[in-house]
This record gives C-alpha cells, structure tokens and sequence, in this order.
C-alpha cells in the first residue's frame, strides 16, 4: 500500500469519528451524555460553576414583538414557550424530554443553525457564550440545562448573570423571570436566587434570550450562608421584588436569600421611620405578597427584615411616581431664593428624576431601585432645606451635585458619597476621585456611571467601610481624557466638594479603570505633591502612537514624576487592554524608584470590564489607600504647571487654551458674505460644544469684546485682520500671513485657493493668555470642516485644504519658537 493510499485510508476514518461524535451530540437519551455538575462545596467561600450545557435552539422572534401592549404578559417575544414546539412545556420538562427535543421531531421548519447539543462554557472564564456580536443571531432565544447531582438535602446561592434575559427553573420550579427587555452586557452577579436542592439529581433549565450583539451566560453555585453577602456586593434587592408599588398592588417580598427556618419579622415605616405596620412570618417558601391598603398613595416608605439578629432596611416607593415628581417639583420651586449653587443641586437631582421616569429607561437594569434611590434623595435634601443651607450643603449620605465649570460657567454634575459615621467623627474626611472611563455620549446626569447602579452601590459601601468620601467626576463625558478642559473639571468638581466638607487635604486618591486609570496616572504625574496614593485597574498606560501627543498622554513617559506617589495596579492577563504594558510600567517604575504594586489576575475572562468577583477587585483598591498621605515632594518632579514643558521649548497644543476660562470672539468686519463665512464656522465651533457636552459655549462678537475679556479669558478667535477687529489689533505680532492662494504660518508656506487654519499663540495683549486663532486664506463658504479644538486641537497648529465637499489637513505640528 503506498504514501498515497494510507493517507487515503487514514482521512475516511478521520471522516467517520468526526461523523460518529457528531452523531453521538445530536443523538437523544442512551446516546447522549446529560450534563452534570456536582453540588458539593469544600469550603465556606467554595463557588461551584456550572460549566457544561445542553442546549435546545436557537428560536426566533420578530423584535416587534417586545412593543406589543402587555408584552412582559404575553407568550411573544421572550415569554413564549418555544418547547411547545416540541409537545413539551417550560415548566414541566424533564432531562429525557428536553433530550427528545430535535429537529427531526420537530417538523416546524426551525432554523437551519437549530440543534440538540452539548455546549460549553470557556473553562478560564466559566462564561458559556453562545454568540459574539453576530446580527443573525439576534432577537433570539434558546434553553440550556444540566443535571445538579447534590449529596443530600441542601439550601444554595445561585449566581446568575446573562447577555440580555433569562428566566430560570429548577425541579420544574420558577425561581426566577427576568423582567428586562433591554440590552445591558453580563456580569457575573446581576441575580442572586435562593434555591433548595433535593438529595440526588436536580434539574435546571435556564432559558436564555439575546436581543442584539453578544450573547452570554454564566452561572454559578454557592453556599446559601453567602447568599445576603453576595446580594449587598452587587446591589440585588435581597428582600423586595421590586422597589415601585403600583397603588391597589400588593408589596412583593422574597425570602430566598435570607436564613431558612428562622422566623422573620418585618416591618414598614414611613418616610420619617415612624413603624406604619408589622408583621412576623414563618413562611419559608419562594416570596410572600402584603396588602398595602393601609398605606397612603404617593409616598416613600421601608421595609425591614430582622432575621437572626440581623437587620435588613430597602426603600420603597407606594403609588404614581409621576406625582412624586410633580410634588417635588414644586417644593424645589420654594427655594428659588436659595444661593445658585444650592439650586444647582436641587436640580440635578430633579433632572435624573425626570430622567429615570422616560418610559424608555424604565426598562433598564435595576431601575426600580435607582428610581426610588433618587426619590429618596429628593426627599431627603428637601427635608435639609427646610432646616437651612448649612445642613443641606453638609449632610451625609449620596448626593448629586453641581458646580458652574472655570472654562465656560456651565453647570456641570458630580456624585459624592459622605459616610456618615465618617463625617459625624469630626475629623477631615480622606476623599476618593473616581476617574471616568469611555462609556457613550450622554451628559452626566444620563450617563452610564450613574445607570451602573451596582457599581454606585459599591462605592457607598466600600466609603462607609473606609471611612472615605468618594467623589466621581465626568470630566467632559466619553473622550479621551487627560486634556486641560477635563483636568480643570475634575478640580472644579474637587473644589466644590470641598466648599461643602471639611477634606484632608493629604489623603486625596485617584482611583480609575482602563481610560479612567490612565487619568489617574497622568493626573498624578501633571500635579505632583497633591494625591497620596493613585489605584487603578487595567490601565492604558501607553498608548502606542508616535507622536509627541502620544508620548505626552501616555503615563509611561513621564514615570519619574510619580517618584513620591505609591502606585497600585490590578490587571487581568488576559484583558483587552494589555496586561504586558502594566508589567512594562511596573518594570520601570521599580527601576525608577517609584513605589508600584502589580497584581496580575488570572481567569477573569479577558471581556474589559468583566471580574469574576468586582467588590473583591474595588476592595483592592480601596485596601491600598489605607494609611496612604502625602509625603514630602522629590527634588526631581517636574514644575506645577507642566504646560511650560510641553513639547521642548513650544507652547501649546490647542487644546490647553480650554484648561482657564474661554470665550470665542465672533469677527463682523468685511464683506458680507466674508462675514456670513466667519458666522457660519462660529455656528459650526458652537454645535460641537452643545454635542460633546450638551451645554453652550460662550461667546461675544468682536465689537463687544472688552479689555476685560482680553484679560479674563483665552480668546478662540475666528477671522482675521480684514474680518475680526481684536485680530486686528494684533495680527502684525502672529505668526500668520495669508493671501489669494497662499498661507505663511510659522516659516512654512503652503499653496491653495481655500486654506484654514488654527493655532495657539500666546495672546499679545495679554501673555498669561493664550488666543487660538482659527482662519482662511479666502472666506468662501465651505462643507465639513469639522472643528473640535478642545478634543482634538492636540498640535500646535494645523493647515487645512478647505476646497471639495470635506476638510483635509495639510499639515499639522508644533512650534518650535514663537
């Protein structure tokens, strides 16, 4: 037998054990292997994942179906039960039926990509990911199930977290109906269900829906003793099923989570924790339902559990909640006399108020508890205002508040957290800065770092616990950041937490995550000599562009600056922000004598932002911060104000115009139709400013600028000599000259018929000023030129080719001299 005929021979039975396992997946009953995992925990902290599945589907529906009236009651979209396809029932399936459930059987025309088959998770992570970012895999359900095998009777945790909805059954019982019908991605944690296990073979089925992109589960088994644990590390409710009460409803109150055969007491009290009503249960199965009738409409009440010397405490709302808002609004209306920033804040809180009551939010993950949060908050800092301003602007608690921004006198948002037990103390309150990390377009008040409720609810806990105040900023929303408009929000935001509460002004940390934490370093690096102590988790340390912007906003450059600032990172290794260029980091700061920590984590699963355990990983953080102060400052740090070093002996780039007050002064010199262009780039420079941060930017024409802009503000002038007056005043000491087809800025000349341009200059009118001078060599009207100088002006200057139907730079780059 030849080469040839053995490999022959060899190929066809390859072909034949391929066929034979796949015929032996797609096999029902004796020729298939259910699924099984083993219930039985070493340890008190021992985590059991379920890491094998076998799954039936998928099944799809018309993305319509989830605006039907009554769609959350209906059998479409999630809430049909597609095994009836199959002449099975969700809630009575056992293994050998959902086994019987092929496409042979089936005769419905199911999709091609349907099957009966073993699946599953990705053993580092114990995520079972059924789709990643795939379009024909949405507005889809499937079921996946597996045999839990317990050595006896037993009480357990359940962990479940799910890419979008998820419905859960074990021994034919519902333990739970995920209520969302909206994208949110997966964690890890996002339900917690008490569950009981019967000695022998149990059987979960777990049905799973995705509405678009990725398409996830993970699941997970606990001891139940870890059960009222887990539910306060990730913001789950553990005694209330939902937080907003409808009027004539009935409260809805779960028990899984807590001691099993305990009896429980619960009371009610209303807003002022007066007791309303009580009651004493030894019921122990999945919930029970009480009558509110006695309660009065539209008002804020708590519900209390004590269960075996412990207390349990959840807000409630009874009622309309638009009627809440309306009262609220109103009482906030008395206070009109009240000092601006005081009326900033009442405001703030009204506005994510207003926001949380859109229909389209009320679909979003834990809403119930955010908006009852937020209500409570009104209520509250209303309560204060009655007393007075002082105890108002000092109260403990979470807040919501504002401060009108040094660049542009618009208000802007912040949240804080002030430990009561901290602040009561009387001693200065060490304050955490939470850097923001890239999370979408919405100004702050609509943004996800209030949306992540689970993460706030973190940082609540972990600053009662520490004894820190913790303060997160926007810093001008979803760009990069380390700019000089976000750096002076971030200080304007510190300064206005400290007109309220007394701060140590050597224990303030920077905490930040991926984007965030390369904030924090750069922060840290910029001002030395003002933070104790800089933590972050999965930083973006280098940014890997060769470009002096680059090099400048990437914290691995400048290193030594961090010489009396202790670093601490957390990263996992197989993150999608490289774990190697913390290692590079940590390397060089050892190197250069800089205190550093590195902790590499390993199986959290590589998806940014996903850990296996969240509150362990932010505990990390805030467990360094501990004892950390303010030491002396090295000899060897840069100058306060780094700007003077920039890019060797240059000034600029653009952007640090917008880190001091700004104004744009508008030209009205020249033709008409030269001033309809200057007015029509202003407009352009005005829209950018309201999209990227949803406030106006200010502005004055250059006949009512004065002396005192010259010496307030850093001027963005748009013109020239022959179109803007101030321009005017001081074109012969800038470093432009333009005419009909060409361009001279700083020694270089460029040739065009339409060319624009925007650099920096020290103002001459005023040299602790900056002017960003924006212009063309002919002002003719244009189509995209998209300027956006406070994001992207990070040269010196930049020369456009303004002719076509869109802007193209010509050149860009930085000052040498000026």
């Amino acid at each position: 037998m030849n080469d040839r005929s053995v490999i022959s021979l060899l190929a066809g039975q390859l072909s034949i054990f391929i066929g034979m396992v796949v015929l032996a997946i797609d096999l029902p009953m004796a020729f298939a292997q259910f699924p099984i995992v083993h219930a039985i925990f070493p340890s008190a902290d021992a985590e059991v994942p379920i890491k094998s599945w076998q799954s039936v589907g998928p099944f799809f529906f018309d993305k319509r179906e989830l605006a039907t009236a009554n769609a959350k009651t209906l059998p479409v979209g999630f809430g049909r039960d597609y095994l009836r396809n199959f002449g099975f029932s969700e809630q009575s399936v056992d293994a050998t039926e959902f086994l019987e459930a092929t496409r042979e059987k089936s005769k419905l025309g199911v999709d091609v990509r349907f099957g009966n088959r073993v699946i599953h998770a990705n053993p580092e992570n114990n995520i079972l990911q059924l789709s990643v970012a795939d379009d024909s895999l949405n507005y889809a359900v499937g079921y996946v199930a597996t045999i839990i095998e317990s050595p006896q009777d037993q009480e357990i945790a359940i962990a479940a977290g799910v890419d979008d909805n998820m419905r859960l059954w074990l021994n034919h019982e519902l333990l739970f109906a995920d209520r969302n019908d909206s994208y949110h991605g997966l964690s890890k944690f996002q339900r917690i269900i008490g569950a009981k296990l019967k000695k022998g073979n149990n059987f979960l089925l777990v049905k799973v829906g995705n509405l678009e992109d990725d398409w996830e589960l993970i699941v997970t088994m606990y001891r139940h003793k870890r059960a009222l644990e887990l539910a306060r590390d990730n913001a789950v409710n553990p005694i209330l099923v939902s937080s907003v009460v409808t009027t004539g409803e009935e409260l809805e109150l779960r028990n899984d989570l807590l001691p099993p055969q305990s009896p429980v007491e619960y009371r009610i009290f209303d807003s002022f924790h007066k007791l309303v009503e009580s009651a004493i249960s030894d019921y122990h199965g999945r919930g029970l339902k009480h009558n509110l009738r006695g309660l009065k409409a539209n008002r804020l009440y708590f519900c209390t559990v004590s269960v075996d010397g412990r207390r349990i405490e959840r807000p409630f709302y009874y009622g309309d909640l638009d009627a809440a808002y309306t009262r609220f609004s109103h009482e906030v209306d008395m206070f009109a006399e009240a000092s601006d920033f005081v009326r900033v804040d009442l405001h703030a809180q009204l506005a994510r108020l207003r926001h949380l009551l859109l229909p389209v939010n009320r679909r979003s993950e834990f809403w119930d508890q955010k908006v009852v949060a937020s209500i409570a908050e009104v209520q509250a800092n209303l309560a204060a205002m009655r007393k007075g301003d002082a105890t108002f602007r000092h109260a403990p608690g979470t807040h919501l508040r504002g401060y009108r921004a040094t660049v542009d006198d618009q208000v802007q948002h912040y949240w804080i957290h002030i430990p009561s037990k901290a602040l009561h103390a009387g001693n200065p309150l060490p304050l955490v800065i939470v850097l923001p990390y890239i999370a979408g377009k919405r100004p702050f008040l609509e943004s996800y770092f209030l949306a992540a409720f689970d993460e706030t609810e973190s940082y609540k806990i972990l600053g009662d616990e520490y004894g820190f105040a913790v303060l997160q900023v926007w810093a001008r929303g979803d760009y990069m950041g380390g700019t000089a408009l976000a750096t002076s929000d971030i200080f304007d935001a510190l300064n206005a937490v400290r007109r309220d509460y007394r701060i140590d002004s050597n224990r303030i940390y920077l905490l930040g995550y991926c984007e965030g934490g390369r904030q924090a370093l750069l922060l840290a690096e910029r001002f030395p000599g003002r933070f104790a102590a800089v933590a972050t988790e999965g930083p973006t340390t280098d940014m890997h562009i060769d470009s002096p912007w680059s090099r400048y906003s990437s914290p691995i450059n400048a290193i030594e600056n961090l010489l009396d600032t202790p670093i601490f990172i957390t990263h996992d290794e197989a993150d999608t922000t490289p774990f190697q260029d913390s290692v590079t980091f940590s390397s060089r700061c050892q190197k250069a004598g800089v205190k550093i920590t590195l902790i590499r984590r390993h199986g959290d699963g590589g998806d940014h932002g996903f850990d296996q355990n969240p509150m362990a990983v932010k505990r990390s953080l805030f467990a360094f911060f501990q004892a950390k102060r303010l030491i002396a400052q090295h000899s060897k740090t840069v100058p306060a104000n780094p700007a003077e070093s920039r890019f060797g002996v240059g000034r600029g780039p653009i952007e640090d115009a917008f880190g001091s007050p700004a104004l744009i002064v508008e030209g009205t010199l020249g033709t008409a139709d030269e001033h309809a262009v200057v007015h029509a780039v202003v407009n352009e420079l005005c829209s950018e400013w309201r999209e990227a941060y949803f406030v106006d930017c200010p502005i004055k024409r250059d006949v009512d600028s004065t002396d005192a802009d010259i010496q307030n503000y850093n001027l963005v002038i748009v013109g020239d000599g022959g179109t803007n007056s101030v321009i005017k005043r001081i074109s012969d000491r800038l470093p432009v000259r333009s005419s009909l087809g060409h361009l001279s800025l700083a020694g270089k000349t460029y040739n065009g018929a339409q060319l624009g341009y925007e650099f920096i200059a020290r103002n001459p009118l005023n040299t602790r000023k900056y002017v960003v001078i924006i212009g063309m060599n002919r002002w003719l009207p244009i189509k995209g030129w998209e300027l956006y100088p406070t994001r992207d002006g990070v040269y010196d200057y930049i020369v456009f080719d303004l002719h076509g139907t869109s802007s193209r730079v010509e050149d860009e780059g930085y000052f040498e001299t000026f």
